[in-house]
């Protein structure tokens, strides 16, 4: 199974991550490749509900449940020992050329540090490893990487697939 290249989105909250992880996305779908994300959260969620079906295999021990319709696939399974993005998308997403992750700050991914309007929230935590560019409304947040505007999505684009993404045509 092949890790497809990953590259992290980090930043404070309501920072701009999640709406330029989709202003990308169609720009890597232009150039043909196949991208998944993986959107991290330090809450507990569920996708699955009291008495459905899914619920009833989950609770009767399954490790992993899928659902399936005529267009979509949903997989409900345990996160294994703290599995991290690289894991995760190496078991469920090796058909994919690229996978955008959001959030997964301690990893050890390459990250695009994201900052919002606050100045205050410009600067990445200290000794925070992997950064590979800034994103956000100023200059010499980072200096050393590479910067761009939120409206520079197509220059990040190419600086991703320049960086991270090895084509064979």
């Amino acid at each position: 199974m092949k890790t497809p290249a990953l590259v992290s989105f980090v930043g404070p909250s309501n920072s701009g991550k999640t709406t330029l992880i989709s202003r990308l996305i169609p720009v890597f779908k232009r150039k043909g490749l196949r991208v998944a994300t993986i959107k991290h959260t330090g809450r507990d969620f569920s996708m699955d509900h009291p008495g459905k079906d899914t619920y009833l295999h989950k609770q009767a021990g399954a490790d992993a449940v899928m659902i399936v319709s005529a267009d979509r696939v949903a997989l409900v399974a345990d996160r294994q020992n703290g599995s991290g993005p690289e894991e995760l998308a190496r078991t469920h997403m090796s058909f994919a050329d690229l996978v955008l992750v959001e959030g997964f700050k301690s990893s050890q991914l390459p990250k695009v540090w994201v900052y919002g309007r606050n100045r205050e929230d410009s600067q990445p935590p200290p000794g925070m490893s992997g950064l590979v560019a800034v994103v956000g409304k100023g200059r010499g947040i980072v200096p050393g990487l590479p910067e761009f505007d939120p409206e520079e999505v197509e220059e990040l684009a190419a600086f991703i697939e320049s960086r991270f993404l090895t084509r064979t045509e």
